[in-house]
């Protein structure tokens, strides 16, 4: 696979495995280093650079599968450097030898920001709507068969996070930053209070 294709596999990956789920992505900046234009992937390292052991494995592992799918080896380097508080150029340079690395992709979080929605309540009459007056006020088993065709959504508040990732490729043979690129929007949905 050609460099420049890896540029479109990596915007859609580099939103794989930080949160939950995600809905859209949005290029907002990017440059492929010249000399790399054209040359071929080899093995890819990848690293997530999270907090959470958690996070950091199921980023490292999605990306895995999906480069996987896309006939590009790769491994996840949290299964040779569990600790990310170790892991450095010099504890991974005896694996990248060991495995034959010849990228490197990082990718952090550079920012967050939550955002609150509130839906409002809506009601939906099933039945259909009573007549003019008496209708349902004018007996009980009128306005209990409103009130039983009636149907109340409650109102609710959800947050949506946004959150801005950049990705870098680095070329082990030279030690260059041959791609870099961030992204924003990744979507995370979670129903509040």
């Amino acid at each position: 696979m050609k460099f420049r294709s890896l540029a479109i596999v990596c915007t859609c990956l580099a939103l794989i495995g930080l949160l939950a789920s995600c809905s859209s992505t949005k290029l907002l900046s990017t440059w492929t280093e010249p000399s790399a234009q054209g040359k071929k992937l080899g093995k890819v390292l990848v690293v997530g650079v999270a907090q959470n052991a958690t996070t950091r494995r199921q980023y490292e592992d999605s990306f895995v599968r999906e480069l996987a799918s896309k006939k590009i080896a790769a491994i996840a380097s949290y299964q040779h450097l569990p600790d990310a508080a170790t892991l450095s150029k010099e504890a991974a340079d005896p694996i990248i030898a060991s495995e034959n690395i010849t990228q490197v992709l990082v990718t952090r979080v550079v920012d967050t920001k939550t955002v609150t929605s509130y839906v409002p309540p809506t009601t939906t009459v099933v039945g259909g709507y009573p007549g003019y007056y008496p209708g349902y006020y004018g007996s009980w088993s009128g306005y209990y068969g409103y009130g039983y065709s009636s149907v109340t959504s409650p109102g609710y508040t959800y947050d949506t996070t946004y959150v801005n990732l950049e990705s870098n490729i680095y070329e082990v043979a030279s030690g260059k930053l041959i791609w870099p690129k961030i992204s924003t929007p990744f979507r995370s949905f979670s129903e509040g209070g």
